[in-house]
This record gives structure tokens, C-alpha cells and sequence, in this order.
């Protein structure tokens, strides 16, 4: 009978289980790098160095100073929805084990929570190799892996695999454009960082792509798609109107396709655009 893995032995596993996930870059010779001669002191540039991180480089969204007041492009808001999408992580989490269990077996799935005494998994590591191990319940476990986004707003972490545990569970300062894949990021943490646009309202301007209205038994339903003006055939947004467009604004959307704001609610994914919902046009 396996025995259940502890932390360290984890971290002993770490160089065999972890090798699917990508090396950390070769580090170069950087003596002295971080301090200039003046031929009296070394000048230390480190914190110059880090003080210039942009964790939103111009041109992308960050969620905490999003403001309906203030329109964004339709490319942005989808590039700011799939940002995280693809990309290589390390998460560190607890593993989920169904009640009155002190430990689960794992091969091929894990499903991860971000509190010892939660029973709602945040994310599903896929092993392509089964990893064959035993994990105790209200012990850290980290994972590294290709963060996949599902359109029910589920998170997988494909061809995942053991990696080394830290020492603590803590939050850290990052963005999907400067996260380099390795540093363990909490499971709660990259959870909310993926949907921390969903309910927030948001002024979209795009180029006017099409206008789906559907009638079922419970109403009609009215889809105003955005696109971008270097590719007028790409649909990026998706918007469920509130109501039903006027005529004269319909007719306008139609003549004259570039630059309409459409506000609404972020609501999630949906036919691989970004969903907003409650909306109502603005400049049309």
C-alpha cells in the first residue's frame, strides 16, 4: 500500500515529476551586473531595476482602475479576457478529498481548492503522465501546467505535474503579462485574476460586425457583435442588448460600422468572444 506524500517528500519528487513543465531560463554570468564601478563605490541598480515592472504595460486593461466611464477598445477586452489563457503556470493549492477522507489517490486528475476547509475546487490539474501518488488533506501541493480557460469559467491545468512546494501559501504581485510561469501564484489568487473582469461594467467601442436576434418561449434576444477595424470579420464581443434596437439605430450601426460604444456587463465567454449582457448603445 502507498503511503501518503508529505511536503518534503514532495519537494524530493520535485526534479523527477516536474520535468514536462519548462526549465528556468539559463541564468548568465551576472557578477557585478547589478552595480557599476565609479572607481570609488559600486553603485547598486537593483531597485532601479525592479522599480521598473509594469504589471499593465500600455495598451492592456487592468481590472482594479476598469471604469465604464472610460471606453476600451474591443481587441483590448479580449486580449484582457484570454490573457491568461495558454499560458504556463505554477499554482500552489490544496487538494480537494471528499468528505471524511484524510487522503486521495491521484493519477490523472486533481481537483484543487484554495482553502483547506473548502469544498469548492477552483481549478482541475489533467496529468498526461499519471502521477501515482497519495496527498493528505490540509497539505499544500503545487502544480505546474498550461492553464486552459473553459467557456463555463472552469480552469484546467493541462500536462500537468508535481512541482516543489514553497514554504508558505502567499499571494504575489503579477499580471498575465510579466508572470513567467514558475513563481507558485495561489489557486484563489490566479482564480480571481482570471475572472476579475466578470460583473464589471465596461464602455466597449469597436467596429459593428453583425445583429443576431433569436425568439425563443421566453423573449427575444438581441446580439450586437463587435469587431475590431483591422479585422472586420473576427468577432471579439458579443453584446445581449436590454432591449430591442430602434429602427433609426439600427439603420445606423449599419451605415456607419466604425467606432460604436456599446456599454454593458461582462458576463463571461461565449462562441469564443467576450460576453457582455444589459447592454445598451451609446453613439448610435
Amino acid at each position: 500500500m502507498r503511503s501518503a506524500l508529505s511536503a518534503p517528500m514532495l519537494a524530493a519528487l520535485f526534479v523527477v515529476l516536474a520535468a514536462g513543465c519548462g526549465e528556468p531560463a539559463e541564468e548568465a554570468d551576472t557578477a557585478g551586473a547589478d552595480s557599476i564601478s565609479t572607481g570609488e563605490a559600486a553603485v547598486d541598480t537593483t531597485a532601479a531595476v525592479e522599480a521598473e515592472v509594469v504589471l499593465y504595460p500600455e495598451g492592456t486593461i487592468d481590472p482594479a482602475t476598469l471604469t465604464p466611464d472610460e471606453p476600451v477598445s474591443a481587441a483590448a477586452l479580449y486580449q484582457a479576457w484570454f490573457a491568461w489563457n495558454g499560458k504556463p503556470v505554477t499554482v500552489v493549492a490544496y487538494p480537494y478529498v471528499p468528505y471524511m477522507r484524510d487522503t486521495i489517490s491521484v493519477e490523472t486528475e486533481l481537483e484543487l481548492i484554495g482553502d483547506p476547509a473548502s469544498t469548492e475546487p477552483l481549478a482541475t490539474a489533467i496529468f498526461t503522465v499519471p502521477a501515482g501518488v497519495i496527498l493528505n488533506a490540509g497539505e499544500p501541493v503545487a502544480i505546474c501546467g498550461t492553464l486552459e480557460m473553459s467557456w463555463t469559467g472552469e480552469l484546467e491545468i493541462l500536462d500537468a505535474a508535481l512541482a516543489e512546494t514553497p514554504a508558505a501559501v502567499e499571494r504575489i504581485e503579477t499580471s498575465p503579462w510579466v508572470y513567467d510561469g514558475r513563481m507558485p501564484i495561489p489557486v484563489d489568487q490566479l482564480s480571481e485574476m482570471v475572472h476579475a473582469l466578470v460583473g464589471r461594467e465596461v464602455t466597449v467601442e469597436g467596429t459593428y460586425h453583425s445583429t443576431t436576434t433569436s425568439t425563443t418561449d421566453f423573449g427575444v434576444t438581441v446580439r450586437v457583435d463587435l469587431a475590431d477595424p483591422s479585422d472586420e470579420w473576427t468577432k471579439l464581443v458579443g453584446c445581449e442588448m436590454a432591449g430591442e434596437i430602434p429602427a433609426a439605430s439600427d439603420t445606423a450601426l449599419s451605415t456607419n460600422r466604425e467606432g460604436v460604444m456599446i456599454r454593458g456587463i461582462v458576463a463571461g465567454e461565449s462562441f469564443d468572444m467576450v460576453a457582455l449582457e444589459g447592454c445598451v448603445l451609446i453613439n448610435r
